[in-house]
């Protein structure tokens, strides 16, 4: 073998024992690992939806409680067809009144004096009262609407004023306000002419009213026969209302009103009278709103949940 031969054969054995050195190095190399972090999809938020503004509440959430002390008054015209103008009146409104509540409350109609108008009751301090006695739980809330009888010097029977309290203004209070319609729910009263009004009333249209107050009230001419004839058979008196008879002891119509609690006597009316000291003015009706209040509230339902 020539020495060119041999340095061939040595030279293709280094190149083949590299190759098999590279080979052996590669199989013996493993690739880093990948660390694979598997992220959680993410969830969708939980909505809350907003309560409409017209939600009923649940019979598991509580009302809360109101903390209003004073009623409302408000003003309005009842449309009238029987007299030349609107009736006038204000409407009290107890604390906590809301018409949406569904509540239902009784109603008190007070008449003022001749020459007088609807804000007399209001200046006497029936209001005012009505709060206080409401705040001290001695009353239940009832509504108490003052009519105005603008004509207060017209003949009384020539008046249409008496048909329009109960054609007209009824019916709109109770149209427009949460009363409740029974008789039980309903009295009326008034000082002086307005208490002739009441007992008119009364007598005339038995079925609406509960119970009638006549304060200081002389009564119309003729009402005295009137009643009698109304009461001229004994089974009539058991429909008709309670009645609440007070007067001055210095009152001018005294006499006038004592015959009209006789006549009550003698037909067996059911009724409640007080003689006390005073006129027949403004502060001796002031210093009895309280007597007065307490009485319409003795005889009327307490407000009710509409069903």
């Amino acid at each position: 073998m020539t020495d060119h031969q041999t340095s061939f054969n040595l030279f293709n054995l280094l190149k083949i024992s590299l190759i098999l050195m590279v080979g052996i190095s590669a199989c013996s190399y493993r690739a880093p690992r990948i660390q694979i972090t598997e992220t959680p999809t993410p969830q969708p938020a939980q909505l809350t939806p907003e309560k409409s503004q017209t939600e009923i509440p649940s019979p598991t959430q509580t009302t809360v409680p109101c903390n209003e002390t004073n009623g409302n008054v408000v003003e309005s015209d009842v449309p009238s067809e029987l007299l030349t103008e609107p009736v006038s009146v204000k409407i009290y409104l107890p604390p906590c009144y809301d018409s949406q509540s569904g509540v239902s409350y009784s109603v008190l109609y007070m008449l003022h004096g001749q020459t007088s108008m609807d804000d007399q009751w209001v200046r006497i301090g029936l209001l005012t009262k009505m709060d206080e006695l409401i705040a001290e739980k001695k009353v239940q809330p009832f509504l108490i609407v003052l009519p105005t009888e603008i004509r207060s010097n017209a003949n009384s029977g020539q008046s249409k004023f008496g048909d329009a309290i109960i054609e007209e203004v009824i019916p709109y209070i109770e149209q427009q306000f949460n009363v409740c319609s029974k008789r039980e729910c309903r009295v009326i009263g008034g000082l002086s002419r307005g208490g002739n009004w009441a007992v008119h009333l009364g007598f005339s249209h038995p079925e609406l009213f509960n119970a009638v107050g006549a304060h200081s009230a002389p009564l119309f001419y003729g009402e005295i026969s009137n009643i009698q004839l109304k009461t001229a058979y004994g089974e009539a008196t058991i429909a008709l209302p309670n009645f609440y008879i007070d007067v001055g002891n210095k009152d001018p119509d005294h006499d006038d009103v004592i015959l009209f609690l006789e006549t009550l006597q003698e037909l067996n009316v059911p009724r409640k009278f007080s003689n006390n000291l005073g006129y027949h003015d403004e502060p001796y009706w002031h210093a009895h709103v309280e007597d007065y209040l307490l009485w319409y509230d003795s005889q009327l339902l307490p407000p009710s949940q509409t069903p």
